[in-house]
Protein backbone atom coordinates (compact mmCIF):
# COMPACT_ATOMS: atom_id res chain seq x y z
CA UNK A 1 0.00 0.00 0.00
CA UNK A 2 1.26 3.80 -1.05
CA UNK A 3 -0.23 6.70 0.72
CA UNK A 4 0.18 10.54 0.29
CA UNK A 5 -1.75 13.40 0.82
CA UNK A 6 -3.64 14.65 -1.70
CA UNK A 7 -4.73 18.38 -3.33
CA UNK A 8 -8.50 17.75 -3.10
CA UNK A 9 -9.88 16.74 -0.32
CA UNK A 10 -11.55 13.90 -1.12
CA UNK A 11 -10.03 10.26 -0.60
CA UNK A 12 -9.29 8.77 -3.81
CA UNK A 13 -7.99 4.75 -3.59
CA UNK A 14 -6.42 2.46 -6.64
CA UNK A 15 -6.28 -1.50 -6.76
CA UNK A 16 -3.86 -2.98 -8.81
CA UNK A 17 -3.50 -6.75 -9.18
CA UNK A 18 -0.46 -7.32 -12.02
CA UNK A 19 -0.71 -11.16 -14.20
CA UNK A 20 2.60 -12.05 -11.64
CA UNK A 21 -0.39 -12.57 -9.06
CA UNK A 22 -2.63 -14.00 -11.28
CA UNK A 23 -2.70 -15.03 -15.14
CA UNK A 24 -6.85 -15.08 -15.24
CA UNK A 25 -7.96 -12.04 -15.74
CA UNK A 26 -11.31 -13.46 -13.90
CA UNK A 27 -9.20 -14.22 -10.72
CA UNK A 28 -7.43 -10.81 -10.42
CA UNK A 29 -10.88 -9.43 -10.93
CA UNK A 30 -12.53 -11.31 -8.02
CA UNK A 31 -9.25 -9.60 -5.97
CA UNK A 32 -9.91 -6.41 -7.02
CA UNK A 33 -13.41 -6.59 -5.99
CA UNK A 34 -12.96 -8.19 -2.95
CA UNK A 35 -10.14 -5.01 -1.96
CA UNK A 36 -12.97 -3.01 -3.37
CA UNK A 37 -15.59 -3.92 -1.29
CA UNK A 38 -13.44 -3.71 1.96
CA UNK A 39 -12.53 0.11 1.34
CA UNK A 40 -16.09 0.48 0.81
CA UNK A 41 -17.42 -0.90 4.31
CA UNK A 42 -14.84 1.43 5.70
CA UNK A 43 -14.53 4.38 3.47
CA UNK A 44 -15.86 6.65 5.99
CA UNK A 45 -13.66 6.12 8.87
CA UNK A 46 -10.14 6.20 6.48
CA UNK A 47 -8.75 9.98 6.78
CA UNK A 48 -9.71 12.25 4.09
CA UNK A 49 -7.60 13.97 1.23
CA UNK A 50 -5.35 10.87 0.93
CA UNK A 51 -4.50 9.17 -2.43
CA UNK A 52 -4.21 5.73 -1.69
CA UNK A 53 -3.18 3.01 -3.92
CA UNK A 54 -3.05 -1.05 -3.01
CA UNK A 55 -0.89 -3.81 -4.93
CA UNK A 56 -2.24 -6.89 -3.90
CA UNK A 57 0.71 -9.89 -3.54
CA UNK A 58 0.91 -13.17 -4.81
CA UNK A 59 -0.39 -14.79 -1.29
CA UNK A 60 -3.78 -12.54 -1.94
CA UNK A 61 -4.95 -15.08 -4.69
CA UNK A 62 -5.33 -18.07 -1.84
CA UNK A 63 -7.09 -15.65 0.73
CA UNK A 64 -10.91 -15.63 1.31
CA UNK A 65 -12.34 -12.45 1.84
CA UNK A 66 -11.67 -12.43 5.36
CA UNK A 67 -8.09 -12.52 5.52
CA UNK A 68 -7.91 -9.49 3.02
CA UNK A 69 -10.03 -7.17 4.84
CA UNK A 70 -7.50 -8.28 7.93
CA UNK A 71 -4.86 -7.62 5.39
CA UNK A 72 -6.37 -4.07 4.74
CA UNK A 73 -7.44 -3.14 7.63
CA UNK A 74 -3.89 -3.90 9.28
CA UNK A 75 -2.30 -2.00 6.70
CA UNK A 76 -5.06 1.15 7.20
CA UNK A 77 -4.01 0.99 10.96
CA UNK A 78 -0.29 0.98 11.11
CA UNK A 79 0.07 3.99 8.61
CA UNK A 80 -2.33 5.72 10.73
CA UNK A 81 -5.10 6.37 7.94
CA UNK A 82 -7.57 4.42 9.56
CA UNK A 83 -8.10 4.53 13.72
CA UNK A 84 -8.85 1.20 15.84
CA UNK A 85 -11.77 0.99 17.01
Amino acid sequence: MKAMKSKIEATKVGFVVSTKVAKKANVRNLIKRRMREIVRKHYAQIESGLDIAFMARVESKSMDFAEIEKSILELLWKSGILPRK
